[in-house]
């Protein structure tokens, strides 16, 4: 089922996930503003794709839940941007 979801929208399940989380976060505590953090994998730079070592970045994540209702592949669609933005900074 997430698998099919993912491949009809063009969006990971790591996004998918994200955005669940974020949700469920986001309604237990009773928040609009949810802070969470994730990982890359700091190998953006091809030069250091044969490097050996431990590269990773910790990125942190603001997700805004909105006031008005969206479906679920518009809030995932929404995380996604906000993942994407912090990616590319």
């Amino acid at each position: 089922m997430v698998d099919e979801f993912c491949k009809k929208y063009a969006i990971t399940q790591a996004r998918v996930f994200l955005s669940s989380v974020s949700y469920c976060i986001g309604r237990w505590t009773q928040t609009k503003d949810v802070y969470l953090s994730t990982i890359s994998s700091g190998r953006e730079n091809p030069k250091l794709k044969n490097t050996v070592g431990m590269f990773v970045k910790t990125l942190p994540l603001h997700i805004q839940l909105s006031k008005e209702e969206k479906t679920s592949l518009e809030f995932s669609k929404d995380v996604s941007k906000t993942l994407s933005k912090t990616l590319s900074h």
